[in-house]
Formats: structure tokens, sequence, C-alpha cells
């Protein structure tokens, strides 16, 4: 019979990982993924058959279909492309709301003001995949030196 140390029984023990998360990993795992873009793709698309009538002040039906097609396109080239896609999707959601924002926040309808708001958050978030994730990483890449580098 062997008798175990407490020292003994922590060095046999996995132990919990040590290292910190970087700010923003989580952020960034999701400004990857295209379940945003397919999401704000598919409330416009929810939307596009309302009647003007009924409801007067939404945006035009072209800008709220287009865009939900735009927006799905950009998801299919994020599962490609993350920079591309995430560009194609910060600029049309961006585009969106250059045409709609003032509109839609004088109306005060709901559902103007609900669309408008979830596609500032999609340009939130793919954007900051786009600007400044992007730039980082660069950044990160061009201070690390090869290891066989000849260093003066």
């Amino acid at each position: 019979m062997t008798s175990v140390t407490p020292n003994q029984q922590s060095l046999d023990r996995p132990s919990a990982p040590t290292s910190v998360p970087k700010p923003g990993e989580g952020i960034r795992a999701i400004s990857q993924s295209p379940w945003p873009a397919y999401g704000l793709a598919s409330l416009f698309l929810a939307t596009a058959p309302l009647s003007p009538s009924k409801y007067p002040k939404l945006p035009p039906f072209v800008h709220r279909f287009g865009i939900s097609i735009i927006l799905g396109g950009a998801g299919y080239v994020i599962t490609q492309d993350t920079l591309n896609g995430t560009g194609i999707a910060t600029a049309w959601s961006l585009t969106y709301l250059f045409f709609n924002l003032r509109s839609s926040l004088r109306s005060r309808s709901p559902i103007a003001v609900g669309l408008s708001c979830a596609t500032a958050a999609v340009a939130g978030l793919y954007g900051t995949e786009y600007f400044y994730f992007t730039g980082h990483d660069a950044i990160e890449k061009s201070r690390r030196r090869p290891s066989g580098a000849f260093q003066v």
C-alpha cells in the first residue's frame, strides 16, 4: 500500500488553465459567425410583407427586402471568407442606417425603430471585427519575428 501526500495529489490532477482570456474574445467569436447577419436578414424579410397603408412609417419595401437578401448573402460570405463577409455586412448595414435612421427615429414606430436598432447592433458587431480586430491582428503579426531571423 502506498501513501499519497497532498503534494503528489496536486501533481497528478490536471490544473485549471492559467491563461487569462483576452478582452473581446467572446465578441470576436460572435462577430465571426454568420448568425447575426442571418438573424437580421430574417427580421427584415419578416417585415417585407407588411403593407405600407397599414404601417406608413416603415422604410420602403425595396429597402427592407433588398437588405434581407444582401445580409443573407453576407452571412454566406462570412462562412467562406470572414474578412470580406464582415465588410459586406458592415457596409450595407451602415448604408441602411444612412438612408433610414433619421426617419425611423422621427416616426417613433416600434417596428421601424427596432429595425434600425438591430441594424446598428449588427453594424457595430461586424464593424468591430472588420476595423478593430483585423487591424490588431496585422499589428501583432508584424511585431513577431521569425525564430531564425537575424537580429541586430
